[in-house]
């Protein structure tokens, strides 16, 4: 088999490939359904303890939304809802047709436009800023045939698709059910639009997105061949990627990239760009050099260790052997030193060196071998003073048994990133694993859980037994 380059796809999203139920039309709006193997999942948002808009039979009230939404390249703040089954952005009228056969010039959603029962409409927001869901829903009895139903509309905070969710549209009489007798779709004047259907045949528990061709960023399911250049190595078997950070290193307010690249021991520093990204990484803008054989690249985060503003580079080399066979080590390099060849042994303003002996109070009857450290770094203000402070993963750490794991914590100060070379047999703090082969601290995270606004530390045991 011949080997290949790897290639890291670190791109916004694009265009995609995936199935299409109708369209696009003339402005590029396709629908596709659940039926569709990149179509969207089934569900219903539960609106049973929210008071409906009390629409008479025919009835229509105009409504306010929580954020903005596009709809073919204009702005809306609000929707008008029809008790019979239609979200009209603009245009709206009693008068029914089917989206996009040229004869309405309504503009809008039609989740199931037929003869709905008085007070059919409830809307709810769910979720945060900034990715909330609107939701309009129309449910109890056709307005002739009786019976029950529910669908619902979605409206998407920040992103171009839309949802229809036909819930249950079965109400007992074959000449309604399944849209027999509705018009189910979107458009946006007479000339444009996208029917699902308009003659029935529609099932329960179905959905579909609406939107644009060009992008669907609610899509679940995407084509690596669709997305954008990719930056990728230049040698077989390179294997880049195997970690990932993102921040903003060098001032200019766009997004830059940390790529790891173990296997090499070198972590390459990738710059946003507004215009043309991607390519060889022999054209990061900088690439920082372990020792051979120590991983370095392992772990990677850009955090702002020193308060300028900037990102700074964090990376673990858990196969270093500065303190003794893979006791690993964890660099910290200044933002200002990431441009063109970094070497990480001499350019690091720190250097920490994975740790020695077992930490003080361990009981563990465990050879002392190759904790490991840096095979995941983290940082955080973890006590509140103001300074990042920097979380070790030593996930072959001996000191509770043989390879359970620790998480060592290093505070930070104004000179940390001047501090050179330290070991952890000095950390602050010490958190250890519990059984042997629970390898605690292989992944960190941090965030501010509880909202006290002091970071907390969250660490995986991934071969852990909780039961044990």
């Amino acid at each position: 088999m011949r080997a290949r380059p790897s290639r890291l796809l670190l791109i916004a999203l694009g265009p995609v490939l995936f199935g299409i139920t109708a369209g696009p039309d003339a402005n590029g709006v396709i629908l596709t359904d659940s039926s569709e193997s990149a179509g969207p999942p089934t569900g219903t948002f539960d609106l049973s303890a929210v008071a409906s808009l009390g629409l008479a039979d025919d009835g229509q009230s105009t409504v306010s939304l929580p954020f903005s939404v596009e709809w073919y390249g204009s702005t809306y703040d609000e929707v008008t809802l029809s008790n019979e089954g239609v979200l009209f952005f603009d245009g709206a009228t009693t008068t029914a047709s089917c989206p996009g056969d040229g004869t309405g010039a309504w503009s809008g959603l039609a989740a199931l436009w037929d003869d709905w029962a008085a007070d059919a409409v409830t809307v709810a927001t769910f979720g945060r800023y900034p990715r909330r869901t609107w939701v309009a829903q129309w449910s109890g009895a056709h307005g002739t045939a009786g019976g029950d139903g529910t669908v619902q509309v979605w409206l998407l905070e920040g992103q171009d698709d839309m949802v229809v969710v036909l819930d249950d549209i079965a109400f007992g009489d074959a000449a309604v059910d399944g849209g027999a007798s509705a018009y189910v779709g979107a458009q946006a004047n007479a000339a444009t639009g996208v029917a699902w259907s308009c003659t029935g045949g529609l099932l329960d528990a179905s959905a579909a997105w609406i939107g644009p061709f060009s992008g669907r960023p609610t899509a679940f399911t995407r084509s690596t061949g669709a997305l954008g250049t990719p930056w990728e190595g230049t040698e077989a078997a390179q294997l880049v990627g195997r970690s990932l950070g993102a921040g903003e290193f060098n001032g200019d307010s766009l997004g830059d990239v940390a790529i790891g690249n173990p296997d090499q021991d070198t972590v390459f520093i990738v710059a946003g760009s507004a215009g043309v990204w991607g390519g060889e990484l022999t054209s990061a803008s900088a690439m920082v050099e372990g020792t051979s054989g120590s991983s370095l690249g392992s772990a990677v985060s850009l955090v702002d260790l020193d308060g300028d503003g900037l990102d700074d580079l964090l990376a673990g080399a858990p196969q270093d052997d500065t303190a003794g066979t893979s006791h690993g080590l964890v660099v910290a390099v200044e933002a200002a030193e990431l441009a063109g060849q970094v070497t990480a042994s001499s350019d690091a303003g720190l250097q920490l060196s994975g740790p020695t002996v077992a930490y003080s109070g361990s009981t563990s009857s465990a050879a002392w071998t190759s904790p490991r450290a840096g095979s995941a770094v983290a940082a955080g203000d973890f006590d509140g003073d103001g300074y990042v402070d920097l979380a070790v993963g030593a996930e072959e750490d001996d000191g509770s048994d043989t390879n359970s794991g620790a998480t060592y914590i290093w505070l930070g100060s104004a000179t940390l990133l001047s501090s050179g070379a330290q070991s952890l047999d000095s950390a602050h703090a010490v958190i250890p694993g519990t059984f042997a082969g629970d390898h605690f601290g292989a992944t960190l995270a941090v965030a501010d859980i509880d909202g006290d606004l002091v970071d907390d530390l969250l660490m995986a045991a991934p071969y852990a037994e909780p039961s044990s």
